[in-house]
């Protein structure tokens, strides 16, 4: 009798803890689903003062919700899911978006440490780091070319002579005559300088539109009525031949420009292995550039002492703050 009564309870206990077991199952929480995994596949170079992109990939199982963006610590921005094309509803958890930041304030060779961090809709985080070094492009560079002597005081050629290729244009690479403007084959908004010469004591010289003088060619509006005088900056440089050939970037150009001295609208009396530094008009299309003119030879052609002839001229080299080729 006493051995059933113990079997009775110990079945009851094997029992009891069944459905003990039973309910604690049912009263179980599902696993958080991962945290969000956040990497950069890709980022622009940049340039001082310029706008870094970062392309941000981003797979957040639990559903995203913001992406925060940190320089070297300090929050910047935040995207929530409205702010980012095609991930508006929520429904969307893995998706990749350019990120953009404009690094105002940088300057050459700073670097900075951006952490992109995913947060997702159970608070959850994931984040990836990426650093980005300022640097100076590569200028372009026009190779050696002739401006040619503007025909105007010429006695052997007709004053009203415009053909001569006395202009030049640092955005088109291009030079330009008097006579192109006058014929609507070309704009006078691209041209930052040209070649002139009037007395021999002003030798050769280069001067801005807005600065031409009206002795040689007359661009205002009672003359050849050009539509625009760009007011190109022309400095003075300590600079020659080797160091122009030095100055690959547009840090250097930025340099060479700022340490430039006699700031005018034009520049007289120029020799072989001067180099002059510029900068455009800020009203240009695109806004003002700045670059460097290499003097690689002045040409009085017939030795005559006036470099105004048919086939005298400046023969220059530049490199402008454009894309290099």
């Amino acid at each position: 009798m006493r051995n059933l009564i113990k079997s009775s309870f110990i079945l009851l206990a094997v029992a009891s803890m069944t459905f003990l077991a039973s309910c604690g199952d049912g009263d179980t929480e599902e696993p958080l689903p991962d945290a969000p995994v956040v990497s950069v596949t890709s980022g622009s170079e940049v340039v001082p003062g310029g706008v870094f992109t970062a392309a941000v990939e981003v797979t957040a199982a639990g559903g995203f919700d913001r992406l925060n963006v940190y320089i070297d610590g300090t929050f910047n921005a935040e995207y929530n899911a409205s702010a980012i094309d095609g991930v508006e509803d929520g429904a969307v958890t893995t998706f990749t978006v350019e990120v953009a930041t404009t690094l105002a304030n940088s300057v050459l060779d700073d670097t900075f440490e951006f952490t992109y961090e995913v947060v997702d809709k159970n608070n959850l985080q994931g984040e990836a780091n990426y650093t980005v070094d300022i640097s100076s492009p590569e200028a372009r560079v026009y190779t050696t070319f002739l401006l040619a002597a503007p025909l105007a005081n010429d006695p052997d050629t007709p004053t009203d002579d415009r053909n001569s290729m006395t202009f030049y244009s640092t955005n088109l690479g291009e030079r330009i005559s008097a006579a192109a403007i006058v014929a609507s084959e070309a704009s006078s908004a691209d041209v930052d300088f040209g070649y002139y010469a009037t007395t021999n004591a002003n030798g050769f010289c280069l001067a801005a539109p807005a600065s031409y003088p009206s002795a040689v060619y007359d661009l205002s509006a009672t003359g050849q009525q050009w539509g625009t005088l760009n007011a190109t900056i022309i400095k003075e440089t300590s600079l020659n031949a080797a160091a122009f050939a030095e100055t690959t970037t547009w840090a250097g150009i930025d340099a060479a420009f700022e340490a430039g001295t006699n700031e005018a609208g034009l520049q007289t009396n120029l020799e072989a292995d001067m180099v002059l530094a510029f900068e455009t008009d800020a009203d240009k299309e695109g806004g003002s550039k700045r670059g460097l003119i290499l003097v690689v030879e002045t040409v009085d052609a017939n030795g005559d002492g006036n470099y105004y002839d048919e086939n005298d001229g400046i023969k220059i080299q530049v490199i402008v703050q454009e894309d290099a080729d």
